[in-house]
């Protein structure tokens, strides 16, 4: 069977450790055939989050960051770090 499709399942869950500051593990999971040769990915990353914080009356700050440790090895072993900036309103 060749399977061309790409896919891809993200979750992610986050505690509440103090009212700005909220741990998470999130979990990805993709298939690439074209790129990888019908391998798929998973990739484990834990991180921390910080925000909202008010920019204006609008809109908030949140910033992250995180590690990306693949499970899967022989595709991609490399760990990359995550950083995110997001605009709540």
């Amino acid at each position: 069977m060749n399977r061309l499709a790409s896919w891809a399942i993200n979750t992610a869950f986050q505690s509440h450790a103090t009212a700005k500051l909220r741990p998470e593990i999130e979990l990805s999971a993709m298939g690439l055939p074209l790129l990888t040769g019908n391998h798929d990915q998973l990739y484990f990353t834990p991180g921390m989050v910080a925000g909202p914080r008010r920019v204006s009356h609008y809109f908030g700050l949140t910033e992250g960051a995180g590690v990306q440790i693949p499970t899967v090895h022989g595709v991609n072993e490399s760990r990359n770090r995550i950083f995110s900036r997001r605009l709540p309103f």
